[in-house]
């Protein structure tokens, strides 16, 4: 008796892992399109690692910003300063999110609009299946999915 109820436990933890392993994502998005609509920048950040989307937007503006050299490289500091302190806030991030085109008109996307792209068991992407919008990288923080890049 013991033994089948070790299997029954057993067999129950595999089918929850799994559940959470691809049902995980669209509940973190269902949460963030949700905060990001009612304007709820407290929940919407418990899901933003502002210091990777910061690092990752530093390194895509200063790749931007030596691809056109001149001019741009001589103001590249102070833009990149202005771009960072405007969008890697909560609100900026929120506005971003919204603008995305993750979220839709109005309504989050279901499944059949979104591709959710797995790189490893710690980190996946989100696009739109139209190729519309931003790609949105999450990581995983224990149990959950932080966004860590908006590209």
């Amino acid at each position: 008796m013991k033994r089948r109820t070790l299997w029954i436990a057993a067999a129950a933890l595999l089918v929850l892992s799994a559940g959470w392993y691809f049902e995980s994502p669209w509940w973190t998005l269902w949460r963030m399109a949700g905060a990001a609509e009612a304007h709820d920048v407290k929940t919407l950040s418990a899901y933003i690692d502002y210091r990777a989307v910061r690092e990752d937007m530093r390194a895509r503006i200063n790749a931007r910003i030596h691809e056109r050299g001149g001019l741009a490289r001589r103001i590249g500091g102070t833009l990149e300063k202005a771009v960072m302190g405007a969008a890697i806030r909560p609100e900026g991030l929120r506005a971003s999110f919204l603008i995305s085109g993750i979220t839709g008109e109005g309504k989050p996307l279901g499944p059949g609009d979104i591709w959710v792209l797995r790189d490893s068991f710690s980190q996946f992407r989100m696009v739109r299946r139209d190729g519309k919008g931003k790609t949105l990288v999450f990581r995983r923080e224990w149990l959950w999915w932080k966004l860590v890049a908006v590209g």
